[in-house]
């Protein structure tokens, strides 16, 4: 019926973002040129150009880096197509569409894909992925646009792009925008139509994620029973915002994120110490926990995993991740997997999205199960005890007031009415020490009704600064041990003070006992029947 002469936008833009209203005039389709029927009619147009922020996108320009290092990742963002080949054609009319995708081969083994855009010549996907550049590095990055058919589950080539990445893998890593045109793939039909571009942003960083691989030592107790879970927290992305998002759009505002990790069935129980500040969609933590929790097949247990942010004075929750323990159990098998943050049972309003990257791995530690002292110790039930015996097993989640580092925990025993005090070696940087020390301290016991105690203090030391910041304090008074028996207890440690929290708790075994090593040696005591005669001894 006719179509329109090109329509200038240099005097719809010099209008001051005024909209134009017009009538434009039909003309003979040059498409067409043998058309027989006359072209008459005009169509009426309104017309605008405006600023859109929605439709900015920049990915990569504030994604961290260390140029001291050499790259290890490649960034690689689909935004745009444009003009591309028509696969699904109408069946009544003209034209037509795709169901438009892009499939991303990096090397033999990498491989990514887009979402499906459907019905359209020019797809917007925005989506984003990256690749670890492995030694040597692939010069060349492929890519293949295919129209989808989720019917069939099949997909038609419309074309392929081969990326030369020589001038990105070199030393100055610059971000590169671009429109790449669309070439024949060679595994398609001869008279298969090409057409079109797609718009592709590349980068290549040093991620220090990439570097982060903890827990590769070989198990050497592959057959006993798992008692210690190992926990690394890598990153997250796509992470729901929730701080000031009722104060502004859905995707606006920040979050300030902390992992909580919970072991089912036990009171164990550690966080991640930084907070990251989600200024990116990857937030990361690079944190690693060991649990001492003892695997029971009677029992089922999960690893409970929360996202947190705190932001506010109140802790949002942002959605869990549940690990059963039983497969990490059978396996002991190290695993690095994206989990998908689901919504947390306990705040239902909370909405989840994205995924945290984990380590795990559950194995054996005989330090948890070989350390047994004062069995042997004899026992004297006839006289009052004089000693204390301690043996100082393990810790776990320990923190100190500024819980931005690893606490450094160190460990003081001191009887109340003496100044003499003893004091454990130091742990340096970890939630969960292990000392299987012991500590023997003498003690001057009255009777039962005693209120004497042994003050038990955790510390962290930086030998830094050389000072010392309290992590928590235990009392026991010595009247509880009464009975002279082995006690193994998991004792929680106090506030040392109303300006310091405590948390955590220590595993001690404690014993009263009488140590005839102990007693005072006071020979020729006894009073003297001649000291009237001349001494000859």
């Amino acid at each position: 019926m006719g179509v329109l002469d090109p329509i200038d936008l240099t005097e719809v833009a010099g209008r001051n973002h005024r909209y134009q209203r017009e009538w434009f005039e039909l003309r003979v389709d040059p498409s067409h040129p043998m058309q027989q029927q006359p072209v008459s009619g005009e169509i009426e147009l309104s017309l605008k150009l405006r600023y859109n922020p929605a439709l900015e996108y920049e990915p990569f320009v504030d994604e961290p880096d260390e140029f001291v290092e050499k790259a290890n990742e490649l960034l690689v963002a689909v935004a745009h197509g444009r003009s591309l080949a028509v696969r699904d054609k109408n069946l009544f009319s003209k034209g037509g569409g795709s169901d438009a995708r892009a499939v991303l081969c990096f090397g033999d083994k990498q491989f990514r894909r887009t979402t499906v855009q459907k019905k359209t010549l020019y797809p917007i996907w925005r989506e984003e992925f990256s690749f670890e550049l492995l030694t040597p590095a692939p010069a060349v990055l492929k890519i293949r646009c295919e129209d989808y058919d989720e019917l069939s589950s099949s997909a038609d080539s419309m074309g392929v792009v081969d990326v030369d990445l020589t001038a990105l893998l070199g030393d100055k890593r610059v971000r590169r925008r671009q429109w790449y045109a669309l070439e024949k793939d060679p595994d398609t039909p001869p008279n298969l139509a090409v057409s079109g571009e797609i718009e592709l942003i590349l980068r290549c960083r040093y991620n220090a994620t990439l570097d982060f691989q903890p827990f590769q030592e070989p198990s050497d107790f592959p057959n006993k029973r798992p008692n210690e879970l190992l926990i690394a927290v890598v990153q997250g992305r796509g992470l729901a915002v929730v701080h000031d998002r009722y104060l502004s759009s859905k995707t606006g505002g920040s979050s300030d994120l902390r992992v909580i990790l919970r072991v089912t069935s036990t009171d164990a129980e550690c966080r991640t110490t930084r907070v990251a500040k989600k200024q990116t969609e990857r937030p990361r933590w690079l944190e690693t926990f060991r649990i001492p929790v003892e695997y029971a097949d009677d029992c089922p247990q999960a690893l409970m995993v929360q996202c947190v942010d705190q932001s506010s004075s109140a802790a949002d929750s942002m959605g869990v991740v549940r690990v059963d323990l039983a497969p990490l159990a059978r396996d002991q098998e190290r695993i690095r997997k994206w989990f998908p943050l689901e919504a947390d049972p306990d705040h239902p309003s909370e909405a989840a999205s994205g995924e945290l990257e984990l380590v795990l791995r559950y194995i054996h530690n005989p330090e948890f199960c070989s350390f047994e002292p004062f069995e042997d110790e004899a026992t004297i039930n006839d006289h009052s005890p004089n000693e204390l015996l301690v043996g100082l097993v393990r810790g776990r989640d320990l923190a100190t007031k500024d819980s931005s580092h690893l606490p450094s925990p160190q460990v003081t025993f001191c009887i109340s009415g003496n100044d003499t005090s003893y004091q454990s070696t130091v742990r340096n940087k970890t939630l969960f020490p292990i000392w299987h020390e012991t500590f023997r301290l003498p003690i001057f016991w009255a009777d039962e009704n005693d209120e004497t105690f042994v003050s038990i203090r955790c510390e962290h030391l930086d030998e830094i600064l050389s000072q010392a910041t309290p992590i928590g304090e235990i009392r026991i008074f010595l009247k509880s041990l009464s009975n002279q028996q082995l006690r193994r207890q998991w004792f929680p440690l106090r506030a040392h003070d109303e300006r310091h929290n405590a948390s955590g708790a220590l595993e001690l075994v404690l014993r009263l006992r009488y140590n005839p090593d102990l007693v005072v040696f006071e020979p020729f005591t006894n009073p003297d029947a001649y000291v009237g005669r001349n001494p000859n001894e």
